[in-house]
């Protein structure tokens, strides 16, 4: 039984980094549900109550988790319906969808049923609703993304407010350059995805599957906060009633681990540019054709 569970989370783990097959959306669904397995079933574990045996929390945070990873790859595939149907308004479904599988996969690794609470990133707040309550809604701020909110105003310069409300993504448009140089990477980029924003050049090539290869970013972003759940004493103050006192009442504690992961995994110019898998991913979402590594 150990072995079988030590191979399943090997096998889940290493999942982004096994060579693509053919069939890359299989791999990429994979990925996703077992990604927000695993780390639900571990965070489950962390979070569990003291008469729970660790063996049963992990199997009940790995399948919770598995049905977040499900609703957070239709997330994903909806955004290719930006592109296909050039249209911006595509992204609040895709965003929706996606928040769904967040939520549902942030409750596994807290330990709490699938749908106890839903959650929504816009702009610089995080929104939950409590569903075992009715009428409790609770807003609070997002700090890294409230600071990467005011670094893209800084870089992008216009406030581009007709996108922000047809996308749901705050959104920053240069009103002079064709390029940007993206200041975390060190590139020169048509657009780049902060967290909490993002920031295009003006008048880029394709304008649809930039937005939808962008907003992909924002969803690996937002994913990978889940290991803020790993931190016990945090989370239970940040999602239980003890937020309502204290600094957690006002402020989300937000992680951004996907930048060290998104790092990490490697950045390089083209030819290689997707071996990445982060922009791999967000590339195959974004256009549904199969892409070269």
């Amino acid at each position: 039984m150990h072995r079988k569970l030590l191979l399943l989370i090997a096998i889940l783990f290493f999942s982004k980094d096994v060579k693509p097959q053919p069939n890359q959306d299989l791999h990429l669904f994979v990925y996703n549900v077992g990604f927000n397995g695993l780390t639900a079933g571990i965070g489950s574990m962390i979070n569990k109550s003291k008469s729970t045996k660790l063996h049963t929390a992990f199997i009940q945070g790995l399948w919770k988790g598995s049905v977040g990873g499900l609703f957070i790859y239709a997330g994903k595939k909806t955004t290719y319906l930006i592109n296909k149907e050039k249209t911006y308004l595509y992204g609040w479904p895709a965003k929706l969808i996606h928040s769904v599988g967040l939520s549902v996969t942030e409750n596994a690794a807290l330990a709490k049923p699938a749908f106890a609470n839903y959650h929504i990133n816009l702009g610089l707040t995080r929104l939950d609703f409590n569903l075992e309550k009715k009428s409790k809604i609770q807003v609070r701020i997002l700090p890294v993304s409230l600071i990467t909110i005011l670094f893209g105003f800084k870089e992008g310069r216009r406030f581009d407010f007709d996108k922000t409300i047809r996308t749901g993504e705050t959104i920053f448009t240069h009103p002079t350059n064709t390029l940007l140089q993206n200041r975390l990477l060190g590139d020169f980029t048509e657009a780049y995805s902060l967290g909490g924003c993002l920031v295009f050049a003006k008048d880029v090539s394709e304008p649809f599957q930039l937005f939808s290869h962008e907003l992909v970013h924002q969803f690996q972003y937002r994913e990978n906060m889940i290991f803020s759940t790993w931190l016990p004493k945090q989370n239970k103050r940040a999602s239980t009633q003890k937020s309502k006192k204290g600094i957690f009442k006002y402020f989300y504690p937000e992680v951004p681990s996907f930048w060290l992961v998104y790092v990490a995994d490697g950045i390089q110019p083209p030819p290689n540019y997707f071996k990445n898998f982060y922009e791999f991913e967000a590339e195959r979402f974004s256009t549904n054709k199969y892409v070269p590594r």
